[in-house]
């Protein structure tokens, strides 16, 4: 399966109050009678409603999460905001596609038609991701996270009647520093993660961020080796072979800035790019009622997906095929600054994403039926494609 969708040149312009930026400040109050310190409030600055306003004045409900916040609590994906979202769930499709299904408030944004909106609608940097296929990928830099729950219409986007989530990426400091991150753990999970911050150059500053993630698979595969032939699909060509695990997951990402800044006039240029080659999750099943497919179960004489209410350490998924998913897009924001309380700002985006993978969505796996008489009076018919492991399928008829 491959998916494609290209949100092409989105020019958007409005009338903002104060700036579009994140601030964070803590201020120790002094008594004036008793000269003693007391400890303030921490003030955050938000942008839920498109202009700079405090976290306590907006009439509505956000969870606010800062670039110290998420990496405190490993965010590193929109699919881990569930440990810090309160009512937000995101959870992965079927068969590994890379599609999150978000649900804020009862509503579930899960839509990925062209041209219609969901109900929990995602944006990055201002710029609204209607593709759904393949939008869960790390992010090289990011500054903070917004999860703006309730109705959305008159804010962010119409009929985001769940909700929004934020996604705002950090700009150029214009400050000469950087910093290196590395991470490791069990299943081979290793993390790398390289951030360089250049000197302003008169009014230009950049910087450029490189991330590198992968880990293993979790789930062994009982129909590895598995080889279909895609030649005359059309989408992709060639032999693929079903892997020996699943929910392997190698992530590449690179993300660039660049920022002109004069005394009213702000120019910003950001570009990343995301690849990530991975194996679909595994499918299980939990339970078969009895008949005919229990019957055929039964008989297979190829290692078949164990029924169990458990999470299995090995599952056939024969028909799962390694999985591709390519992110890239541009973003120029432009922001003139009327006087200290109005600025105009416009968003240039283009953005793609390239999307594809074969998955066993049934969760059996195995189970073969040839056209032979297996017991007494169980007769197969003809016509049913085996998914023996070691065979070889053509899928161009």
């Amino acid at each position: 399966m491959r998916m494609r969708n290209i949100a092409a040149l989105l020019g958007s312009a409005s009338l903002l109050i104060l700036g579009s930026t994140v601030t964070v400040s803590a201020e120790a109050q002094v008594s004036a009678q008793a000269d003693q310190p007391k400890a303030g409030l921490e003030e955050i600055v938000v942008t839920a409603q498109r202009r700079e306003q405090r976290l306590q004045s907006v009439p509505i409900s956000i969870t606010a999460i800062s670039a110290e916040g998420l990496k405190a609590n490993r965010i590193e994906t929109v699919a881990d905001l569930n440990a810090v979202a309160p009512n937000l769930s995101v959870r992965l499709g079927a068969g590994g596609n890379q599609s999150p299904n978000y649900t804020l408030r009862g509503i579930l944004g899960a839509s990925s038609a062209a041209g219609q909106d969901k109900g929990v609608s995602p944006y990055l940097d201002g710029v609204y991701l209607q593709a759904q296929s393949g939008s869960i990928f790390e992010m090289a830099d990011i500054e903070r996270v917004e999860v703006l729950k309730g109705p959305q219409g008159t804010l962010f986007g119409r009929n985001a009647t769940g909700g929004a989530i934020q996604i705002i990426t950090k700009d150029p400091t214009g400050e000469l520093g950087g910093y290196q991150e590395f991470t490791a753990g069990n299943l081979g999970i290793f993390r790398s993660k390289t951030h360089v911050d250049l000197p302003a150059f008169g009014p230009v500053s950049a910087y450029i961020t490189y991330l590198h993630s992968q880990r293993d698979g979790d789930t062994r595969n009982l129909g590895a080796g598995t080889q279909w032939n895609y030649y005359g699909t059309g989408v992709i060509s060639g032999i693929q072979t079903s892997p020996s695990r699943l929910g392997d997951d190698d992530t590449n990402a690179v993300m660039a800035a660049v920022k002109y800044s004069s005394e009213n006039f702000d120019l910003i240029y950001k570009g990343d790019y995301t690849h990530d080659d991975y194996t679909p999750n595994a499918e299980g099943v939990s339970y078969l009622p009895a008949g005919f497919v229990r019957q055929l179960y039964n008989l297979s004489p190829n290692p078949m997906t164990p029924i169990t209410t458990q999470r299995p350490d090995a599952v056939n998924n024969a028909y799962a095929t390694p999985g591709l998913t390519e992110n890239w897009g541009h973003n120029l924001t432009a922001k003139y600054f009327l006087n200290d309380e109005i600025q105009f700002k416009n968003i240039l985006s283009l953005r793609q994403t390239k999307n594809y993978t074969t998955f066993q969505l049934d969760g059996l796996g195995g189970l073969t039926n040839v056209p032979v008489e297996l017991a007494p009076g169980v007769v197969f018919p003809p016509g049913f494609i085996p998914l023996g492991a070691g065979s070889n399928h053509n899928l161009a008829s």
